[in-house]
């Protein structure tokens, strides 16, 4: 990665802290349960950090990804919570 494509994803990272799960995730409140499983199995895929290091890219980018990976997965565990919550008070 060149110097500005790394201070992107830095920039890029460190606000996603700050968003919604939505956001983090990267994709709208509508979408169905298996849909969203199967976006959230292709961003951990994709940024895993054990592929970074399998690329042989810097120490600074893998922690980059742990820390994304970490987002992700709390984003996710949000929304998951969330329509867990939503069904059980509906009844379903």
């Amino acid at each position: 990665f060149t110097d500005t494509e790394f201070s992107y994803i830095k920039a890029r990272h460190v606000s996603s802290a700050k968003r919604n799960p939505y956001e983090v995730l990267g994709i709208s409140p509508g979408i169905g349960n298996d849909a969203l499983k199967i976006h959230y199995r292709k961003l951990v895929a994709n940024n895993h950090p054990d592929k970074m290091i399998a690329r042989g890219v810097s120490s600074e980018f893998v922690n980059i990804a742990t820390e994304k990976i970490a987002a992700i997965n709390a984003a996710y565990d949000a929304v998951a919570r969330e329509r867990r919550t939503r069904m059980s008070a509906s009844g379903i």
